[in-house]
C-alpha cells in the first residue's frame, strides 16, 4: 500500500510539475540555509575513550506520530520586553506586513512566502493568521528529543564520521546519512582504513561502528556521469510544537495540524553548498505542494518557509517549511 501511494505521488509531482517551470536554478546572495533535523551533536571523547550519550528525558517516539490536542504545551511570549518587541514587528516590520498581506489574501488558492525568522516576527504573524509556528514555542517536545538522541546513535554507528581535532566543537557528520535515506545513494563498506573508536550507547552497552560510505560509482552508473537530482520535500522527523485546529470528525490531518517539512537541496562531496535563491525556492516548495495536496485531493494551501539563520545541520541545503490546508 504504501509503495503504491508513493507511484501515484510521483505521477501526481510530474503532472504538475511543468505548469510550474519557469523558474532557474542558481546562486544567489541570500542567507544561510538552515533548520534542525538531528539537533546539537553529542559530546565525542578523544584518546580512544568511548562516547557517552546523554539518556532519553521520554519513552522514544514512534516515527511518523502526530502529535494529539493538547499534548504539546505551548511556550508564549510573557515578559514585557518580549510584548514590546512583538508589538514593534507587528506594527512596523515590512516581512510581517507582507506576510500578512500574502496569507490573508481571499483571492488566492495557494498563499505562502518567505517570512523573517526572528521570533518577535514569528509570533505577530501567528497572533494574525494563528495557524503559522510562534516565536516562542519552536522547541520539540521531550519525546522527539528522545528520538534525536536514539538516531544520533544509529548515524554514529552507520556513517563514516570525521577525526576529532582537540578543542573544535564535537558534531555529527550527516552527508552520508542524507545522501542514503533522502537521495537513495547506495552505501559500501568505508574503503579506506580509519581509526573506529567504540560507542557506548544508551543502555551502557559498548558498541563497535561498522562504518559505510557513499557508492557513486554504483549511483552514476556506467556512464559516470552525475545525476542532477531535484530538491526533496519531506516531514521534519523532529517537528516543532505547532498549533492545532479543533476540528470535527472528518477533517484530514492537513488541515487539523500545522504541517512542519523540509526542502533539502542535494550536493555532491566536492561541490559547494546549494545556495538557490529565494524565488528559485518559493517555486520548488508551491510546485512540491501542489503535487502533496492534489493527491488528497485538495486544491489549496497555506505555507511559510526561510532560512534558519544558524544550521544544526550544515552538511546540506535545507529550508524549513511550515504548512496547513484550509478548513473549507
Amino acid at each position: 500500500m504504501r509503495r503504491e501511494a508513493a507511484r501515484r505521488y510521483e505521477r501526481t509531482k510530474a503532472a504538475v510539475k511543468p505548469p510550474c517551470g519557469g523558474a532557474t536554478r542558481g546562486a544567489s546572495n541570500g542567507g544561510n540555509g538552515g533548520g534542525v533535523t538531528l539537533g546539537s551533536s553529542p559530546s565525542h571523547g578523544g584518546g580512544g575513550a568511548t562516547l557517552q550519550l546523554p539518556a532519553p528525558t521520554a519513552p522514544t517516539a514512534q516515527r511518523g506520530a502526530s502529535p494529539r490536542p493538547g499534548e504539546r504545551k505551548l511556550r508564549r511570549a510573557d515578559d514585557s520586553e518580549e510584548l514590546s518587541l512583538i508589538e514593534i514587528a507587528h506594527t512596523t516590520s515590512p516581512a510581517v506586513q507582507h506576510a500578512m498581506e500574502v496569507l490573508t489574501d481571499p483571492g488566492s488558492r495557494t498563499r505562502g512566502c518567505i517570512v523573517d525568522p526572528d521570533r518577535p516576527c514569528l509570533q505577530a504573524l501567528q497572533n494574525i493568521v494563528v495557524w503559522t509556528l510562534g516565536g516562542y514555542n519552536t522547541r520539540p517536545t521531550e519525546e522527539v528529543e528522545s528520538l534525536k538522541h536514539h538516531d544520533r546513535l544509529q548515524v554514529l554507528l552507520r556513517y563514516r564520521q570525521p577525526p576529532q581535532i582537540p578543542g573544535d566543537k564535537p558534531r555529527v557528520a550527516m552527508y552520508d546519512y542524507l545522501c542514503e535515506t533522502l537521495f537513495e545513494v547506495p552505501m559500501r563498506p568505508i574503503s579506506d582504513p580509519v581509526q573506529v573508536l567504540p560507542i557506548q550507547d544508551l543502555e551502557g552497552n559498548i558498541l563497535t561502528p561498522s562504518w559505510v560510505e557513499p557508492d557513486w560509482e554504483a549511483f552514476c552508473g556506467d556512464t559516470g556521469v552525475r545525476r542532477d537530482l531535484p530538491p526533496v520535500f519531506k516531514p521534519n522527523r523532529y517537528p516543532y510544537q505547532l498549533p492545532v485546529r479543533q476540528l470535527p470528525e472528518g477533517y484530514h490531518e492537513f488541515q487539523r495540524q500545522t504541517q512542519h517539512w523540509i526542502l533539502w537541496y542535494h550536493h555532491y562531496p566536492d561541490e559547494p553548498l546549494v545556495n538557490p535563491s529565494d524565488v528559485v525556492i518559493d517555486h520548488d516548495i508551491r510546485c512540491e505542494l501542489t503535487a502533496l495536496v492534489t493527491l488528497h485531493n485538495f486544491e489549496a494551501f497555506d505555507f511559510i518557509w526561510y532560512r534558519n539563520p544558524g544550521m544544526s545541520v550544515p552538511d546540506m541545503f535545507h529550508v524549513q517549511v511550515f504548512w496547513i490546508v484550509p478548513e473549507q
